[in-house]
């Protein structure tokens, strides 16, 4: 396991070199530019990083990680956080964080617990918004944090003063409050970090940040709750169809994914792959309208499904996206039978609507 010991503490990477079994690889990097470096060219499986360090910190390098590497497991080391943050941090992102000064051998078992071969495989949770927030509460920071949807090209802001919400904003005109709680609810963000400036340096709303992410979060479970009970619905004997798909033989996983990227119903092995699922095929749809058919080799099969030798095809079924991914070979009668199938989905979902 290679893993990015980002700390001007020397004392703690000799402590770690010691304590860590043979099985890891562990380089130590004295300050924060010199980490995003080394995370661009040697693609580490994990990176602990120290949150107080001069011009790069660890607020700095989780923004980076956001943009490029939103999966790649962190901790981080805070001298303020208490235990109790990473029992919330882990409903919630990839993210841990280790009170410092931390013994070597707890910090490990921090690595270990994200390092879980079975939880890497299953991609469990990417680097939250929320996850930012809590930290942004301990720590008692102060800066302005631009939040982007990728998959739903959704922007907002967000202005944290010493660890409080001072103000926020979405595109759509949302602000405050209303604002913060909508980005909660992004599936996948990428953040940018920049100074307060002295100028609005004031409390503003005066928020507290860790009462906003528990209401977010009840507010996210809330509309996804809804939204897929009307959205399944909506697809009424869908589900019939999806089966009688995963009952050919070489059929290993089908879904029916809404254009905007939101699962209405699957069947087989895609269940573990949901999210990237759907974020990906957001993506294809609203940047390549017209793409259907063999997607084999593709960055949407590389990328998301990460299953060697898949192969997946695709077809419109009136408003949503039939995916199905296939066993290695000749497909040559799931082709055939593709047009078929989405013609009876969309029919359905037309009766339906």
């Amino acid at each position: 396991m290679k893993v990015i010991l980002a700390t001007p503490d020397t004392g703690l990477y000799q402590g770690l070199q010691e304590a860590a079994p043979e099985s890891y690889a562990i380089a130590h990097v004295p300050d924060g530019l010199d980490a995003l470096e080394s995370i661009d060219t040697g693609r580490p499986d994990l990176v602990i990083a120290d949150l107080d360090m001069t011009e790069v910190d660890g607020f700095d390098i989780l923004a980076f990680l956001s943009r490029n590497y939103p999966y790649l497991p962190v901790v981080v080391l805070s001298h303020r956080a208490s235990r109790v943050l990473n029992v919330r941090l882990r409903e919630v992102s990839n993210l841990r964080v280790a009170i410092h000064p931390i013994a070597p051998a707890q910090l490990l078992k921090l690595c270990e617990e994200l390092l879980d071969p079975e939880r890497v495989s299953r991609r469990e949770h990417r680097l939250a918004l929320s996850a930012i927030l809590y930290l942004l509460d301990v720590e008692q920071r102060t800066l302005r944090i631009q939040v982007r949807d990728p998959y739903q090209g959704r922007d907002g802001w967000l202005e944290v003063y010493a660890g409080r919400l001072r103000a926020a904003g979405c595109d759509d005109s949302s602000t405050g409050q209303a604002a913060l709680l909508q980005m909660l609810t992004w599936e996948t963000v990428t953040l940018g970090l920049s100074e307060l400036p002295e100028s609005i340096h004031s409390a503003g709303l005066a928020l507290e940040l860790t009462d906003l992410v528990v209401q977010g979060l009840s507010y996210r479970r809330r509309t996804l709750l809804v939204r897929r009970r009307d959205q399944v619905e909506q697809s009424g004997e869908v589900t019939e169809v999806l089966a009688e798909i995963l009952g050919h033989s070489q059929v290993c996983g089908c879904a029916l994914i809404a254009r905007d990227g939101f699962v209405l119903d699957s069947a087989g092995v895609l269940d573990d792959d949901l999210e990237q699922l759907a974020a990906a095929v957001g993506v294809m749809v609203s940047g390549a309208e017209g793409v259907i058919g063999a997607l084999t080799g593709s960055f949407f099969e590389a990328l998301v499904l990460e299953k060697a030798h898949a192969t997946t095809l695709c077809a419109y079924a009136g408003g949503a996206l039939l995916v199905l991914v296939l066993t290695p070979g000749e497909h040559t009668d799931v082709q055939a039978g593709l047009a078929g199938w989405s013609s009876r989905i969309a029919h359905r979902l037309q009766s339906e609507g």
